[in-house]
């Protein structure tokens, strides 16, 4: 894929036929897509239909972005105090 973006020039847009033949992951592929933007290429997959050189086209990739896994977040405090609470007690 490295080869693949380096031969590609500002202007030029890439075609894949599917989104999950160009990345390993949803995150992978919002990454890979991204920093094709910032070089001025385009991206479409004509099997999902993204084609993020239109505006609805960068519309639908954000969403499919939006779906993507949040990163590991550490466990909110609430649940320390679940095992502990009794209806009408305050959690310590």
């Amino acid at each position: 894929m490295k080869a693949c973006h380096a031969f590609l020039a500002p202007r030029d847009t890439l075609v894949v036929p599917s989104l999950d033949r160009y990345g390993r992951s949803l995150q992978d592929l919002v990454n890979m897509v991204a920093e094709l933007r910032e070089r001025g290429i385009g991206f479409q997959s004509p099997h999902e239909a993204p084609d993020t050189t239109t505006p609805g086209g960068r519309l639908i990739f954000h969403v499919f972005a939006a779906l993507a896994e949040p990163p590991d977040r550490p466990r909110p405090l609430v649940q320390g105090c679940s095992r502990s609470w009794r209806p009408g007690t305050a959690c310590s």
